[in-house]
């Protein structure tokens, strides 16, 4: 079997884990059919504020983005309907999984 992966934004990390409970992987996910990389929060980079003293460059604001972020890889494993509702697609996804 080949792993698919797929990416998640859940509203917050109380229904990320009310996920996992449905499946029963609040211990962890079976690891030979699920790989998650759960992320959390994310932000995107906001106005620059100052700079750093040491080096000069330029500091920047955080800005939150909405919601619990998990990517997720898929072995054989029927991706759960909490998983799928949470599932978004990113138009430049930069996670990638060691399928070494």
């Amino acid at each position: 079997m080949s792993w698919t992966y797929t990416f998640h934004r859940f509203e917050d990390r109380t229904v990320f884990e009310k996920a996992l409970a449905t499946k029963g992987w609040i211990e962890g996910v079976p690891e030979h059919l699920v790989a998650l990389d759960v992320l959390g929060t994310l932000f995107r980079q906001g106005e620059a504020t100052g700079s750093d003293p040491e080096t000069g460059e330029p500091v920047y604001s955080r800005i939150e983005r909405s919601g619990w972020h998990v990517n997720a890889a898929w072995n054989g494993e029927d991706m759960p309907p909490e998983f799928k509702a949470a599932e978004v697609f990113p138009v430049t996804p930069n996670q990638v999984f060691f399928t070494g």
